[in-house]
């Protein structure tokens, strides 16, 4: 059972990068939070299994440290195309004041 949730939430990781290289943030969100659901189950098991087998804890831990190696240049690269998007609305805002103007002066 372990095992499965490490690989399946592996395997959303780098799917979630994907998306966000080829622009699907709607896809990636939806990724990320099946990844979020995933992780809260596995840390709910954690304990019980260490019990057994305390390597499942520095398993767990590794993970975690993975999926942040992982996630920072796609959270590097998100917030750069945000900044992006704000520059383009705040032109786009500039361009129709002016043309509003423009309109209100005829």
């Amino acid at each position: 059972m372990l095992l499965s949730l490490f690989e399946n939430i592996k395997k959303l990781t780098l799917t979630a990068n994907g998306l966000v290289k080829e622009n699907k943030i709607e896809q990636c969100y939806i990724a990320l939070a099946e990844r979020q659901k995933l992780l809260e189950q596995l840390s709910e098991q954690i304990p019980y299994h260490s019990k057994n087998n305390p390597k499942s804890t520095d398993d767990f831990i590794e993970l975690l440290r993975w999926i942040q190696q992982q996630d920072k240049p796609n959270i590097i690269e998100l917030e750069s195309k945000k900044q992006e998007t704000i520059r383009k609305s705040l032109k786009q805002t500039q361009t129709n004041k002016a043309i509003q103007q423009y309109k209100d002066v005829r």
